[in-house]
């Protein structure tokens, strides 16, 4: 590491809020490990040991320094330049998006995808009949659109149809890209075997402490399950969606079963960083839609794969 690594360390030590987040981190969880390793002492009538009671306070907010500048690099190693001119007619890629009512949230995913014509040879717009300016908005950004029945599944099957190259990113319309993007997807394209799936890294649109706390809950399901959801983004050569026989045609979970179709071995993430829009968590509560969406998983699981599960999904 030369000086200029360790100044710019520093720097996002201590800057973009890091100090304060990682002081509430602390106070938490230092709160409570000095609770149950020296309850005995604070309640009784043992002597307190300050050494530990102290340290109990710097770990947490080291640890999550240290998460917060790991963060940073990550971003910043995202956006390394790499010119996508380069890209070739088999390395080009369609962006398949299936959409319901998405006038919000499109325009700024198609202001980032905006920024890699070269890359992108085409945007689907795969709509299941909305009512709002969601096919304006995708007719004036010169998509491809397709209409049909709502249901995530079906939508991105004839949304992958349309498609006029063989690899496709599939992403939900509340996603936003970080600078960079295309770089690490036509990283991926021209250096990885068709015959595997990337996902990206989910972010929460949210400053919201209990964001990061459920993308580390995420992060922990990829690398024990190699399960992504499908507002991760997906990366897949259609060669390998044909072996598998394509997008499963389910209203809702379409992403859980296209990860158990894939298989551990043909599951990688890549390093990008998939923002997701975080307004459902804040009017329902973080904790609350967590645990229902867990819920809706075990459903699957158990053999519900009804419509009724997508209604109760877009309360």
């Amino acid at each position: 590491m030369n000086r200029n690594d360790l100044y710019r360390n520093c720097r996002y030590c201590v800057t973009n809020g890091v100090p304060r987040r990682s002081l509430v981190v602390a106070a938490v969880v230092g709160t409570i490990l000095n609770l149950i390793n020296q309850g005995d002492a604070l309640w009784g009538s043992k002597a307190i040991d300050v050494t530990k009671l102290v340290l109990t306070f710097i770990v947490p907010y080291c640890v999550a320094t240290y998460g917060a500048v790991s963060y940073r690099l990550g971003l910043d190693r995202a956006v390394a330049p790499v010119d996508c001119r380069e890209a070739s007619g088999d390395e080009r890629i369609t962006v398949v998006i299936p959409t319901l009512n998405e006038a919000t949230h499109l325009p700024s995913l198609l202001a980032d995808l905006a920024t890699a014509p070269e890359l992108i040879a085409a945007i689907v717009i795969s709509d299941g009949g909305s009512s709002d300016q969601t096919v304006s908005i995708a007719a004036a950004a010169g998509a491809i659109i397709g209409f049909g029945d709502a249901g995530r599944g079906g939508q991105l099957r004839r949304g992958i149809a349309a498609a006029p190259t063989r690899w496709v990113l599939l992403l939900h319309a509340d996603t936003s890209l970080p600078p960079g993007w295309a770089a690490t997807i036509l990283q991926r394209v021209t250096a990885s075997d068709r015959m595997r799936a990337h996902y990206g890294r989910l972010r929460f649109a949210s400053a919201d402490p209990r964001a990061r706390i459920l993308e580390a809950g995420v992060r922990l399901r990829c690398a024990l399950f190699r399960l992504p959801y499908g507002d991760q983004g997906l990366l897949i050569h259609r060669d390998l969606l044909d072996a598998i026989g394509g997008i499963p045609d389910l209203p809702l979970m379409e992403d859980v079963a296209l990860a158990r179709l894939l298989g551990r071995q043909r599951l990688a993430q890549m390093n990008l960083i998939v923002t997701t829009d975080a307004s459902a968590y804040c009017r329902d509560g973080w904790f609350r839609r967590a645990s229902r969406n867990l819920l809706r998983l075990a459903r699957y699981y158990a053999g519900d794969q009804t419509v009724r599960q997508a209604a109760d999904y877009h309360r």
